[in-house]
């Protein structure tokens, strides 16, 4: 798709992975290309472990992950923009070993971008070591 004027291009990127990923307890970032499921406009590109911001705007992300503890501890999951966790983008649960647990974390955020200067946003899940079962991941331009 070509769109040489993005400043108003609506978009839209979602993507689920099956595939077994496992995670430390120090953090690990949540690879979400599987299949990709919706893959409109042109503000927004799915990569392995996120989405790279092509055009500035207003965006909801929304991540869904699904993992098995190996311990029991405190399991957090954190947005992060280049690298660096975005504020109150982060949900933490009480796992037990061997449990299963869905965890869900979505924030709407600003971001600005220019020629030079393209974002990328992930998730890292963390806290207790296990393995991730499935994502489902989201990011829609709003505005």
């Amino acid at each position: 798709m070509s769109c040489t004027n993005r400043k108003y291009q609506k978009s839209a990127q979602a993507a689920y992975n099956i595939a077994s990923q496992p995670y430390v307890v120090v953090g690990t970032q949540v690879t979400i290309l599987g299949t990709q499921t919706v893959d409109t406009g042109c503000s927004i590109t799915t990569q392995a472990g996120g989405f790279r911001v092509n055009c500035g705007g207003l965006f909801r992300v929304s991540y869904d992950v699904t993992s098995t503890p190996t311990a029991a501890g405190t399991q957090s999951l954190q947005l992060y923009r280049d690298g660096v966790a975005i504020p109150g983008a982060v949900t933490s649960d009480t796992v037990t070993a061997a449990g299963t647990i869905t965890q869900h974390v979505e924030q709407i955020i600003q971001i600005n971008t220019c020629a030079a200067v393209t974002p990328t946003i992930t998730a890292r899940i963390g806290g207790v070591a296990g393995t991730i079962s499935n994502v489902n991941a989201s990011m829609v331009k709003l505005a």
